[in-house]
Formats: structure tokens, sequence, C-alpha cells
């Protein structure tokens, strides 16, 4: 199933590349929505996300080597206080 959900991401990935991205999060990570729509660049951690904020309080949640690969594949400003998915 999974694979083929990532074939359909790859097929309509350029149409909205951070609303894919996003999903693709979702599925790599199992974080919950709101917490993977409110990830600001300085929440990222070298292998984790740290979640100062959701809905459970404060977490780190690990991210993978193919989360952090889509992650580190993400436009960033350079703002920490960006959010990864605008």
């Amino acid at each position: 199933m999974l694979a083929r959900l990532g074939r359909a991401l790859d097929a309509r990935e350029a149409e909205r590349p951070e609303a894919f991205a996003s999903i693709r999060l979702l599925a790599l990570t199992g974080c919950r929505i709101s917490d993977a729509v409110n990830l600001c660049w300085r929440d990222i951690g070298e292998d984790a996300n740290n979640l100062s904020d959701s809905e459970t309080g404060p977490r780190v949640e690990p991210l993978g080597q193919i989360a952090r690969a889509h992650v580190a594949a993400l436009p960033n400003g350079g703002d920490p206080g960006a959010f990864l998915f605008p």
C-alpha cells in the first residue's frame, strides 16, 4: 500500500511539492497532521523533530533516514522560524 501511495505522489508531486512533501512526512513518521503542519525549521534536529507544542505536550519524534532525506530536499529560506510546509 505504501509503495502505491509513493507512486501516486511521484506522479503528481510537481503540482504542489510542499503538500506532497507533508504527506510523505506523515506517512514516514506517523506524526499528527497538526504537528506536521506546524513544524518550523528550528524544530528539525539531526535525527528528530523537536515538537515543543504538540497535542500531548513537548516531545521528540525520531526521523528515519528516508524522512531526513525528504526534509533535507525541502526549500529552506534560512529563517529558523519559517514553516516547513508554508
